[in-house]
């Protein structure tokens, strides 16, 4: 099996659309024509694709309350990759297996796989 983070493939799929061009819908066929691209590369070698996410608050919070609170501020827009990332997840989900588990994150379920 292939598994792809979800994050960062939405997020570098965002960015690589010029900034005119980007909104939900061109992001979300750049980030289908993205996966299916690495797919059929690889899934004869590896198998299908399957999309991991974070679910949100992590579990790494719980115990570090300062949890990527030191990262560097940045001025692209987040707000907008936030709505982005929360927007195409139903449809990502009804076209492929999609797995996000309450207080992990994508690394965690990775992981378990």
């Amino acid at each position: 099996m292939i598994v792809i983070d979800y994050n960062p493939l939405v997020i570098a799929t965002y960015f690589k659309i010029d900034e005119g061009w980007r909104n939900i819908n061109s992001v979300k066929r750049e980030f289908f024509r993205r996966v299916e691209d690495i797919e059929s590369k690889f899934d004869t070698i590896y198998g299908k694709v399957i999309i991991v996410g974070d679910c949100g608050l992590s579990w790494r919070k719980e115990i570090y309350p300062a949890y990527k609170a030191n990262r560097a501020k940045d001025s692209k827009d987040w707000k907008e990759i936030g709505i982005i990332l929360k927007t195409l997840k139903d449809p990502i989900k009804q076209k492929l297996p999609f797995f996000e588990y309450e207080t992990l994150e994508a690394d965690d379920i990775i992981g378990w796989f």
